[in-house]
């Protein structure tokens, strides 16, 4: 689905908190119950999570990734992938930027 980026940023800040409270309370009923049919398939939405958000723009991935480590829910889902990968694309850029600004510095102005 083709939506704008702040629809999608949206939507993880609503669902992540939502999961964060809702997983424990379905796995603790699930451990009682062992025909609990309300089971979270964990690595499905891990994966779909970590794609949505490793396609959003760089500041809202902070955001994001900023409200995750807040949490005391930190475990699941487990956002430190999409960490890792947030750091090295910044660090990336950051370096760029500096190749940018070091090669403008060094270009010469000749008057004619």
């Amino acid at each position: 689905m083709i939506l704008p980026a702040p629809c999608w940023v949206q939507s993880l800040k609503t669902w992540l908190p939502y999961i964060w409270k809702i997983k424990p309370l379905l796995d603790a009923e699930g451990d009682k119950d062992t025909n609990f049919p309300y089971k979270m398939d964990e690595d499905l939405c891990q994966r779909a999570i970590v794609s949505l958000l490793l396609a959003l723009p760089s500041n809202d991935q902070t955001d994001i990734l900023s409200d995750w480590m807040e949490t005391e829910q930190v475990n699941y889902p487990d956002l430190s992938e999409a960490f890792e990968i947030w750091c090295c694309r910044t660090k990336s850029a950051k370096r760029r930027l500096m190749e940018g600004l070091d090669r403008v510095g060094n270009t010469t102005i000749s008057l004619r």
